[in-house]
């Protein structure tokens, strides 16, 4: 297996393009004084949990199939939908585009993509609303997440 190395703190410095300036341009970082933790050798199979936005290598893959990469995103129940930057870029459009076209900028952010899942009491509820909305035939993908 093979070792991650981060750069400790560095997602809070890439944030800063986003919110306050051109997300295309991003400062250089080089003297920022990152600490660079580096996970244990991590085998076929090992997860790493980490902030999104957090620089962070390996050394090349060595395994014939591809690393894959799965993010996990929370918000409060109640969130509203923002806008869309003005220049049409998106930070992480591909990854919400499919509930994200379905809900007008200021609109409580509730679609089926977006179950409420704390408390548990609340997941249970919204996993057995989908379940009655399913058995009479919507389906459709849309609809209320808390």
């Amino acid at each position: 297996g093979s070792p991650l190395v981060f750069a400790g703190k560095s997602h809070r410095d890439l944030a800063l393009g986003f919110w306050h300036g051109d997300p295309r341009k991003y400062p250089d970082l080089s003297d920022r004084g990152y600490t660079e933790p580096s996970a244990d050798a991590m085998a076929l199979g090992d997860v790493s949990c980490h902030h999104g936005w957090t620089l962070h290598c390996a050394p090349p893959n060595q395994e014939t199939r591809q690393r894959r990469a799965l993010a996990v995103s929370y918000f409060i129940d109640g969130a509203v939908r923002v806008a869309d930057p003005a220049d049409g870029y998106g930070e992480d459009r591909e990854s919400h585009h499919a509930w994200s076209t379905q809900i007008a900028p200021g609109r409580r952010a509730a679609h089926s993509l977006l179950p409420v899942v704390w408390p548990p009491s609340a997941a249970r509820h919204n996993r057995a609303a989908q379940s009655r909305s399913q058995r009479r035939g919507s389906g459709s993908g849309s609809g209320g997440g808390g």
